[in-house]
């Protein structure tokens, strides 16, 4: 059965909001006697059915429509501004940015984070536990299965996702940590020995690249991932953070079997997959340039 593509429903929306205010500007800049894109489309409708007049006389009125898209623009700028505070909140508790937590639930998040940091420490587990449940969990599954380049991690991954959900978190978190860096280094095609070195060049033009959306979270998901997963640890000391690569899969932690550890690594995995998924031929060609300039230094 083929799998249906996976659109992130908030990136979608501000799409078509994007859409929307290009056709407020359009209608801005136009004349009377100039019908723009929008109403052009009605009109063209319009005729294939022959009843133009009783469409056309449906339309808003301009100043209501231009009146409209303010409104959706403000909108998009409020989004906009939540979601980088929701970042900056989100990492502060632990858990990596993803797309999928409602727009209401990240400024009830902010809010309380605000008001009082305390409170949402105490709750953030929970909610993230309930937002991302069994179901969620399994339908990221769903999505993985539908992506070629994870055909070889797919058995791997199913398997991660039966340990979360069945609440065997340590199992979870091992399979899954241990395929980060196999991930992206396939997905530049890197071949012969990656350091602490090349990986963050791959790391830079997987999530810190010129061309990334400023609407997204990669910026902030390369810091998450350099300050977690690869930061440093030493035997007998302090571990850093909970989900440090090196701490767990050099038996430096053992306490790593739980759901917020889990679901954090697996929240991570998810994202880095949409990221890899947008890769263009052009960034990948840029990416190994410089590794292989790296390599002759």
């Amino acid at each position: 059965m083929k799998i249906k593509p996976y659109k992130n429903p908030l990136i979608a929306a501000i799409e078509k909001q994007n859409k929307l205010i290009k056709h407020s500007i359009d209608l801005a800049y136009s004349t009377k006697d100039i019908i723009p894109p929008v109403f052009r489309e009605i009109r063209e409708s319009a005729i294939a059915v022959g009843n133009v007049d009783q469409i056309m006389k449906s339309v808003i009125p301009q100043y209501k429509i231009q009146d409209t898209f303010e409104k959706i623009r403000k909108g998009i700028k409020q989004t906009e501004e939540d979601m980088e505070i929701f970042q900056a909140t989100i990492v502060e508790l632990g858990y990596p940015p993803h797309y999928d937590v409602d727009i209401r639930q990240m400024r009830i998040i902010i809010r309380d984070f605000i008001d009082d940091k305390k409170q949402v420490v105490e709750y953030i587990d929970e909610f993230m536990a309930w937002n991302y449940d069994a179901t969620a969990v399994y339908e990221m599954l769903i999505k993985w299965e539908g992506k070629p380049f994870l055909d070889k991690r797919i058995q791997i991954l199913r398997n991660v996702v039966r340990s979360h959900n069945q609440g065997m978190y340590h199992l979870s978190v091992l399979g899954i940590i241990s395929q980060y860096e196999g991930l992206i280094v396939d997905a530049f095609k890197i071949t012969g020995y990656v350091n602490g070195n090349i990986q963050q060049i791959l790391l830079e033009h997987l999530l810190k690249h010129e061309s990334m959306s400023s609407l997204g979270f990669d910026k902030v998901i390369f810091d998450y991932y350099n300050s977690n997963i690869l930061v440093s640890f030493r035997h007998g000391e302090e571990l850093g953070n909970d989900i440090s690569r090196h701490a767990i899969l050099h038996g430096g932690h053992t306490n790593f079997g739980t759901l917020p550890i889990s679901l954090k690594v697996i929240l991570l995995f998810d994202y880095l997959v949409d990221v890899i998924e947008d890769l263009t031929p052009e960034r990948i060609l840029e990416c190994q340039m410089a590794v292989e300039q790296k390599r002759k230094k």
